[in-house]
Order: structure tokens, then C-alpha cells, then sequence
């Protein structure tokens, strides 16, 4: 090539060809970047999504110990009353005061006997000669007010 011939303006035919190389290098690197992004992402996601699974298995793990220790606890308590004949407020606190201080789960643990029809003025006379003023066994009814508790048997 002379060098006349270098000092010229391209021709249409080398214009486009150049703007086809460009556009096609411009294009690949899109596709490449896009790719990449999606590569990453997929990679982040599954990351993201093995260390939720994880938090949530130890997680999990630790309410299953925790409802195992509060099941033991309330099967220890059958197991107490199956094995004694009669029960009564002072061997109950007895029982439960170290399970009540020892299961964060288990809050409370209340002495509710069952007293029969029969028993339950002896009951209520022997409550109130303990201290607690105008004692009764009562229920609410429909209104949510409480009243005296009907018989059952």
C-alpha cells in the first residue's frame, strides 16, 4: 500500500465491517457480564440459602430440647401423682417449686384439687380457716361472670 493510499478515509464497506466488529465485541461483553451476574447470583442465592437452613435446623434443634425437657417435667408429674395415693397441697409444692425454678418453660404449676360435691363445703371451710376470706369454687358462666361452680359428678 502506498502511503497515498493510507492517508484516505475508509471505505463503506470497511466502515461497516468495523461497526459489526464493535458491535458484535460490545454484545459479547453484555452477554458476558450477564452471565457472570447470573453466575453470581446463583452462587449467593444457594449461599444465602444453605446458611438459612442451617441457622434454621439449630434453631429448630433447640425448641425440640427445650419441649423434650418441659415434657419430661409434666410426665414427671404424672408420674408422681400415679404413685402416691393422696396428694396434697404441701407435697404438690414440694414436687413442683423445683420445676417451676429450674424449666424456663414451665412458668407456673397450680394446686387445683378435685373435690367432689360432696367434699366441697368441708373444702371451701377449710380454705377459708387457712386464710383465703369468702372462698368458693366457682366458674364463669355464659356472661363471663364468675359464680358458684355446679355440681359434676
Amino acid at each position: 500500500m502506498n502511503p497515498a493510499e493510507e492517508n484516505q478515509p475508509p471505505t463503506d464497506g470497511t466502515r461497516s465491517f468495523r461497526g459489526i466488529a464493535e458491535a458484535i465485541a460490545v454484545a459479547g461483553a453484555i452477554a458476558l457480564t450477564i452471565a457472570l451476574f447470573a453466575y453470581v447470583r446463583g452462587q449467593e442465592t444457594d449461599e444465602i440459602g444453605a446458611e438459612f437452613k442451617q441457622a434454621a435446623t439449630v434453631r429448630m434443634e433447640a425448641i425440640r430440647n427445650e419441649l423434650a425437657v418441659e415434657l419430661m417435667a409434666l410426665e414427671s408429674l404424672g408420674a408422681f401423682y400415679s404413685t402416691l395415693q393422696d396428694v396434697d397441697e404441701e407435697l404438690f409444692e414440694a414436687f413442683v417449686n423445683p420445676i417451676v425454678s429450674r424449666v424456663p418453660g414451665v412458668q407456673t404449676l397450680e394446686w387445683a384439687p378435685r373435690v367432689s360435691s360432696v367434699d366441697r363445703a368441708i373444702f371451701e371451710a377449710s380454705a377459708e380457716q387457712a386464710g383465703l376470706a369468702d372462698f368458693r369454687i366457682n366458674e364463669r358462666n355464659d356472661a363471663g361472670r364468675f359464680v358458684p361452680a355446679s355440681d359434676r359428678t
